[in-house]
């Protein structure tokens, strides 16, 4: 699309041509600005040829950058606020499309919305960045006139506009891209191939068991628990990072558990193999296609499979069709996320169903391909299980969950969880899930404080690096990542009796993000004062709290709250840096410079006062600064995990004996108040 008029200044091209390079080349003038997001190898080959000495420039949309105003606070927290108002607008768009009232009839109205929400603010959220950053860069610059956006995807147009124009006053406009419309046919007719693909599969696994060959192993008589592995880690030491903690606090069978795996990108050890074998616990890998390991036996679809294919598109066909072709076009972003829910519906139809699982035990609420399985699972008559492992404090789409069970840490997070969408009617207050490990971290954690103090360290201080990075969401810039850890070094370097602990997110990929900390790491290990986690594994598999009781003063990012919460809970003094701008987080109300700083010198100032002995800062950190620890675990005695594993083992008492979901989970229910109080439950 070129734009002729003389009163439009700005314009930003989601996705540039080379034909809009040309006109835009051949048009350029000064009161004209043009940039773009992307480009293709072919442009970009042909800048580097003809050059850019004109206004034409790429522009890269950083969230870590994004500020209400040059001081002012980040859009991090709005981000998703944003999102959750844009999708429930966006689901209205379809929501009387005849395909997708097809599919709430058969499916469920509520659960079917949070699927399609759930996937539309995947399919907006980059864009919806984009214009954030459009906007902030243009009045950072202080450029005046209309801004248009010019996007190659009609849906960034549908559901974005209107919100993009009255709120930020940047006008999208669509723009027909050939490249694109192929890009789109290609991806749906993916989609395609990847269904018959797995119906021919399950057509020969089920000539196959035709032969007397299970697919799946050994049939359970009254059912299993299934776990999905996350990435944790496998371990059943108390002191060590472990992805079900429940399960040693659970009066059910070891055998009667089945660990799955799904994921390409979270290693699987031999030794992680082992330890379940020997404790008796059964793995699976649970796609054909995304296999982790050759070693570990592979779920194959079923005729149940077919069956439930068959079903579904029998109903839905027709009208995916109608929707294909009805005129304006939009309705045919919904075939492809129709697709994905009948197959993930019908593969875990049959999963459940052939490995005799009753009880589903899965906190990956972020994919919306969980929606379709719980539903599987409920109708298979057996119940979902999910729980909160992130210290929730505002609604974000990613916390929306079906699951029939929601274990949460207290009722401070209620309202995030309910906002984001949660279905979920039976709420559980547990507490802090891995509070257990704070009684078992102290041997580990005294043998570290004494190794730095024999390197001459008195005071010693803890930092958790959030996985800063130039990624486009991430919410701490890979230059604000390296100043803080310089700041931190040189505190160190010129303070002889100050020993730090630095536990990144990532340490193995620490100096990849941050490549400005090369020299400094390499001048740190002559500094016996400075200790890194070492990065064992796709996740530390150290428990915070463990460097927190090594040290004198934790100091972790406001935005990545978890971890403080830990340590704050464990009662080490904890303060929060937060130099992103969320001044919407209640610690700003309760303590500013006491625990949130959002100026470094002055937190390293507050820090150096306390190892001093500074009156006006004794309190920094203080636990009793914190108005609603109460309400975020209102427990606070380390049996977070029995509850939880306890309350599991009241469901399974009841599922195995045959009886319904219903009757176990009022059953568990019951037991959970009889134990825990009336408050337990939300």
């Amino acid at each position: 699309m070129f734009f002729m008029t003389d009163d439009i200044e700005n314009i930003v091209y989601e996705r540039l041509t080379v034909a809009e390079y040309l006109f835009e080349l051949l048009r350029h003038g000064q009161k004209r600005r043009v940039y773009y997001f992307y480009s293709s190898k072919v442009l970009d080959l042909l800048v580097g040829i003809v050059g850019n000495n004109w206004r034409l420039k790429r522009i890269t949309p950083k969230l870590s950058e994004v500020r209400e105003n040059e001081n002012g606070r980040s859009y991090y927290v709005r981000l998703d606020v944003m999102l959750l108002e844009l999708t429930k607008k966006g689901y209205a768009v379809f929501s009387e499309d005849p395909l997708v009232k097809c599919c709430c009839g058969i499916f469920g109205q509520r659960e079917f919305e949070l699927y399609l929400e759930k996937y539309l603010g995947g399919l907006i959220k980059t864009p919806l960045l984009e214009v954030l950053f459009i906007k902030w860069f243009f009045d950072k610059a202080g450029y005046e006139g209309r801004t248009f956006f010019v996007t190659v995807k009609k849906i960034n147009k549908l559901l974005l506009g209107d919100y993009s124009r009255t709120k930020f006053n940047v006008y999208i406009e669509y723009s027909f891209s050939l490249s694109e419309c192929a890009k789109n046919i290609a991806f749906f007719c993916s989609k395609i191939i990847d269904l018959a693909g797995k119906v021919a599969r399950a057509l020969f696994n089920s000539g196959v068991s035709a032969f007397g060959k299970a697919s799946n192993g050994e049939r359970e008589t009254n059912g299993v628990i299934g776990v999905n592995y996350t990435g944790i880690g496998i371990t059943f030491e108390p002191d060590r990072r472990c992805d079900f903690p429940w399960l040693q606090r659970c009066n059910v069978p070891e055998g009667k558990v089945l660990v799955y795996f799904r994921r390409k990108n979270v290693p699987v050890t031999g030794e992680m193999l082992a330890l379940l074998r020997s404790r008796g616990i059964r793995y699976l890998k649970l796609l054909h296609d995304e296999a982790v390991d050759k070693k570990i036996p592979s779920y194959r679809a079923s005729g149940i499979f077919l069956g439930k294919i068959m079903n579904c598109a029998g109903s839905i066909f027709p009208f995916m069709v109608k929707s294909i072709l009805r005129q304006g076009g939009h309705p045919g972003v919904l075939t492809a996320p129709i697709i994905d829910f009948i197959s993930a519906y019908s593969l875990a139809h049959d999963y459940f169903r052939t490995n005799k699982i009753i009880i589903n035990i899965d906190r990956m609420d972020v994919v919306y391909s969980r929606v379709a399985e719980r539903l599987a699972l409920v109708e298979c008559g057996g119940i979902n299980i999910s729980y909160q492992l992130s210290n929730a404090i505002f609604p974000a789409l990613i916390y929306g969950t079906n699951a029939d069970v929601m274990f949460l840490f207290g009722p401070a997070n209620k309202k995030a969880f309910v906002g984001s969408g949660m279905l979920s009617e039976n709420i559980l207050y547990c507490g802090y899930l891995t509070d257990y490990s704070f009684q078992h971290v102290d041997e580990n954690a005294g043998i570290l404080r004494r190794r730095m103090m024999g390197k001459g360290a008195k005071f010693i201080v803890s930092y958790f690096d959030e996985h800063a990075s130039d990624s486009m969401f991430s919410m701490t810039s890979s230059l604000v990542g390296t100043k803080v850890y310089q700041e931190l070094f040189e505190y160190v370097f010129k303070t002889p009796e100050v020993g730090l602990i630095c536990s990144p997110k990532n340490a193995s990929g620490l100096v990849e993000r941050l490549p400005g900390l090369r020299g400094p790491l390499e001048k740190i290990k002559e500094c016996g004062r400075i200790y890194f986690d070492p990065g064992r594994g796709y996740k530390p598999n150290v428990y915070p709290v463990e460097y927190g009781k090594a040290s004198d003063i934790v100091i972790t990012l406001l935005a990545g709250g978890t971890v403080g919460l830990e340590n704050l809970l464990a009662g080490n003094r904890t303060i929060f840096l937060d130099l992103e701008g969320c001044y919407e987080y209640p610690e700003y109300l309760w303590g500013k410079d006491v625990i949130v700083f959002d100026n470094i010198d002055v937190m390293l100032d507050k820090v150096e006062g306390l190892r001093n002995g500074r009156k006006d800062c004794l309190d920094i950190g203080d636990i009793k600064y914190y108005k609603d620890i109460d309400s975020r675990d209102p427990f606070r005695d380390g049996r977070a995990a029995e509850r939880m594993g306890s309350y599991i083992g009241h469901l399974y008492e009841k599922m195995s004996s045959g009886n319904t979901r219903d009757t176990a989970i009022s059953y568990a229910n019951e037991k959970y108040v009889e134990k825990w109080g009336r408050d337990s439950i939300g």
